[in-house]
């Protein structure tokens, strides 16, 4: 019985060494948000923050904006809908 259960293992691991694409299976499974914020002439608002709040569950995900404007938000939660707020001090909070 203990020759038959190594001999299994070392199948499986065999199996995997030789294609480790089958241990890989699962896909990606997040998604992930991107994008600049500007002001209404065009200049990059850096420090600003923005927060994706995944409408059915509530969750929110949150990212501060880099210089030029640039923000990315990472591993969130697929499908939608999502609410995107964009903040920063002495401007109106906007939302889409």
């Amino acid at each position: 019985m203990r020759n038959l259960t190594i001999f299994l293992l070392t199948v499986i691991f065999s199996i995997f060494f030789v294609n480790p694409e089958l241990g890989f299976g699962q896909g990606i499974t997040t998604a992930n948000l991107s994008g600049t914020i500007t002001d209404s002439e065009g200049n990059p608002l850096s420090g600003a923050n923005v927060v994706a709040t995944h409408e059915p569950t509530g969750i929110q995900y949150g990212a501060a904006v880099r210089d030029g404007g640039q923000y990315d938000i990472l591993s969130m939660r697929i499908g939608g809908p999502y609410t995107i707020r964009v903040t920063f001090i002495g401007y109106g909070e906007q939302s889409e």
